[in-house]
């Protein structure tokens, strides 16, 4: 994956990660970036987690 592929793929994560909390607030909130590790696999497991919390909650 070059630069440019790997920036586009941050971006469309950090997206899914803001519709996810626009969508169903501060329960759906993720940790800090800083927190959740340098991976794309990370940043995805912090909002499927976001996702589990709000549908263990219903």
């Amino acid at each position: 994956m070059n630069d440019e592929e790997r920036r586009a793929a941050w971006a469309a994560l950090r997206m899914i990660g803001e519709a996810v909390g626009e969508l169903f607030g501060p329960q759906a909130s993720m940790q800090s970036e800083d927190t959740i590790g340098p991976e794309f696999h990370d940043y995805a497991e912090a909002v499927i987690e976001a996702l589990q919390r709000v549908a263990a909650s219903k």
